[in-house]
């Protein structure tokens, strides 16, 4: 008789196969500064809930690779369901493959897999194919804090002992070739709805399995989710946007009078806001200094944009662009903080800010 797979036993009925949710995964990809991909690779695409996103918002061929032929088969029903199949094109193989399958990538999108070849090797193996001036958006597990529970580290250390901070994940990217210029941290919902909900109640069903290898696939997934229980957010799934600050103390101080809160890492060459769950990064190093006025200008959520361009102005900001409405109720509004970079700030009655502590 066969051995059960345990694989197939708990997610063999969900399309969501790790963190995330569509709504954050269409707000990164519409802040790439350009929407004319032709060549996407999805890598490590699971059953495809983000490569629906993607071919819904690019309407352009998505090539979907993952090792797991089951999942690429239900990947390939749900696009038929939606009406995006001539979209999805699907390859059973080896994300540390993909060079040799697609040589010029436009987009490289990875979320929550890449760790599976390793984060740094992925970023090396994949930054050969990625075209110029084209984007990789992958998201890798983090360390966000310095101070860390221990039952945390302990589960760490036997489960992914490779994990690193923010930073160190920065540095491999720009040590592999890559400029990071947008991250964000996922929400606690992102882990918790259609995923650790769904997989709580099917690992407490299957603790006492006849097989012995679901019945360990089991107590180990319990005993994930009972350290994300316990982690207080000391660790999470991360990309980060960069501003670029040469005198560090002082961006350190106007930063923290600005936001109201203080640094979670604060190191001579980084330190970095956690603000509502999103990352806003000090660099200091001017050589990674993007050059020109083309580049990305990130825009944080606020309820009231003339009361905030007001404070920005009184702390010592440049007004670069005043309030302005774009539509539908959104207003926007852009300084230049005292170190020449370009801060934006949006009132958008359609989305719900996420507390900050403050």
């Amino acid at each position: 008789m066969k051995s059960p797979n345990p694989i197939d036993l708990f997610f063999a009925d969900m399309d969501k196969l790790s963190p995330g949710d569509d709504r954050l995964s269409l707000y990164v990809l519409r802040a790439l500064p350009e929407h004319r991909f032709e060549v996407v690779v999805d890598a490590g695409c699971g059953a495809g809930r983000q490569t629906m996103v993607l071919a819904s918002e690019l309407q352009t061929p998505i090539q979907a690779v993952d090792s797991c032929q089951p999942f690429l088969n239900r990947l390939k029903r749900r696009a038929k369901e939606k009406g995006v199949a001539d979209l999805v094109c699907t390859h059973c193989m080896d994300m540390k493959d993909i060079p040799s399958v697609f040589p010029n990538i436009d987009l490289l999108w990875a979320e929550g897999a890449a760790y599976n070849i390793g984060f740094a090797n992925a970023l090396t193996t994949w930054a050969k194919v990625i075209k110029p001036n084209g984007f990789a958006v992958v998201s890798e597990l983090c360390w966000l804090r310095e101070q860390v529970p221990d039952a945390v580290i302990e589960f760490f250390l036997s489960g992914y002992p490779e994990m690193q901070s923010v930073p160190q994940n920065i540095a491999m990217a720009e040590e592999a070739g890559y400029k990071i210029f947008n991250t964000y941290t996922l929400s606690k919902d992102a882990w918790v709805k259609d995923y650790y909900e769904v997989l709580e109640p099917r690992a407490k069903s299957l603790v006492n399995h006849p097989d012995v290898a679901v019945r360990e696939f089991a107590i180990e997934t319990l005993k994930e989710i009972e350290t994300f229980k316990h982690s207080e957010e000391s660790y999470g799934y991360v990309r980060t946007a960069i501003y670029h600050v040469p005198e560090l103390a002082r961006g350190k101080a106007w930063y923290s009078k600005i936001l109201g809160i203080e640094p979670y890492f604060d190191q001579p060459f980084y330190v970095g806001f956690n603000v509502g769950g999103y990352e806003l990064g000090l660099d200091p190093d001017p050589s990674s200094k993007s050059e020109g006025s083309g580049g990305v200008i990130v825009y944080w959520g606020v309820s009231d944009a003339d009361a905030t361009l007001k404070r920005l102005l009184s702390l010592g900001a440049t007004e670069r662009t005043n309030v302005q409405s774009v539509g539908e109720g959104i207003r926007v509004a852009t300084v230049l903080d005292p170190f020449g970079n370009v801060f934006g700030v949006i009132e958008n009655p359609h989305f719900k800010l996420p507390p900050t502590g403050h």
